[in-house]
């Protein structure tokens, strides 16, 4: 078995985290349309945006204001103190963000290339089931969220 270098188990390490926090990167292929059985922002703890003009109930964490599990009498350390109590409003998901970036002066546009993905809700397919009960589709949640790769070039004016 082949010794591998400190500098590609960091690669391997950084490309793993890079997968269980923020998504697939573009050139990912075997995930790069995913199905996810959470919402992403469960799913992903960083890296993603709300729409832009979604609505409030879009932009917010449903289950954001449910209380954590207490521990038991035995726990006697500082994580087993009682939470803070949580805000009234629920924070929404950013919608936006910036970048910054160092060119000379001579530079008289930004060619862009960008990569994303969207997030639809999908209903799985249902197996083993003999009987469905009949459910409010209004209120139902998605069962599960198909990832849809996007890309958009352009170039900027400086």
């Amino acid at each position: 078995m082949p010794q591998l270098t400190s500098a590609e188990i960091r690669s391997t390490l950084v490309d793993a985290l890079q997968l269980d926090l923020v998504g697939p990167k573009p050139d990912e292929t075997e995930h790069a349309e995913e199905i996810l059985t959470q919402a992403p922002s469960k799913w992903y703890l960083t890296g993603f945006l709300a729409p832009f003009g979604a609505k409030p109930d879009d932009r917010s964490d449903d289950e954001g204001d449910v209380e954590p599990q207490e521990l038991g009498d035995g726990a006697t350390s500082e994580d087993s103190q009682s939470p803070e109590v949580a805000p009234a409003r629920k924070p929404l998901f950013p919608s936006s963000m910036g970048m910054s970036f160092l060119i000379s002066q001579q530079t008289e546009e930004l060619l862009t290339t960008v990569h994303w993905a969207d997030y639809r809700p999908i209903e799985l397919e249902k197996q083993n089931l003999e009987v469905e009960e009949p459910v409010d589709k209004k209120k139902r949640k998605p069962e599960g969220w198909q990832r849809i790769p996007q890309s958009a070039s352009l170039s900027v004016p400086i």
